[in-house]
């Protein structure tokens, strides 16, 4: 907390009055930065002239951000703390099920899709390929091979 503190130009008794440890500030940086994203990513697609290209939209916007490091702290935090995490992601995944259902809705998606089960699986796939971007690897070559890989998966 104190090197924190000393960072961010405030005493420590400062840091503490809105923070009670480190775990906590991790937290508010990734409610900041995930509603952050999903407000972005909405607008993105919303944006897009077909459920296929939004649906591109959204991956490359879950793979394509660097910079963000609040998801990459949750390492070493408490099982509350990353059921929190999870459930802030929730409007993230919920985004990808109303797309999903509007692909299957207008014959883009195959029709047997459960929109729900499949947000969530690609979801997970998604927190697979990012962690792949965290490690180094490129996130335009990974967003690009999971386009492929999801959008050949869930074609009609």
């Amino acid at each position: 907390m104190s090197a924190v503190a000393e960072e961010a130009g405030v005493s420590r008794q400062t840091l503490y009055n809105h923070y009670p440890d480190l775990e906590e500030i991790v937290l508010d940086a990734a409610r900041i930065r995930i509603a952050e994203a999903s407000e972005i990513i909405a607008a993105q697609m919303a944006a897009a002239p077909d459920v296929r290209t939004a649906l591109s939209i959204y991956i490359r916007g879950m793979l394509t951000n660097p910079d963000d490091t609040a998801i990459a702290g949750m390492t070493g935090m408490s099982a509350d703390a990353e059921r929190q995490v999870m459930e802030m992601l929730e409007p993230l995944q919920g985004h990808l099920a109303d797309l999903i259902r509007r692909g299957i809705d207008d014959g883009t998606f195959r029709p047997e899709l459960d929109p729900d089960d499949l947000a969530e699986i690609v979801f997970h796939m998604l927190g697979s390929g990012y962690r792949l971007v965290q490690a180094g690897r490129d996130p335009i070559h990974i967003s690009r091979t999971m386009e492929g890989l999801i959008l050949r998966a869930i074609s009609a």
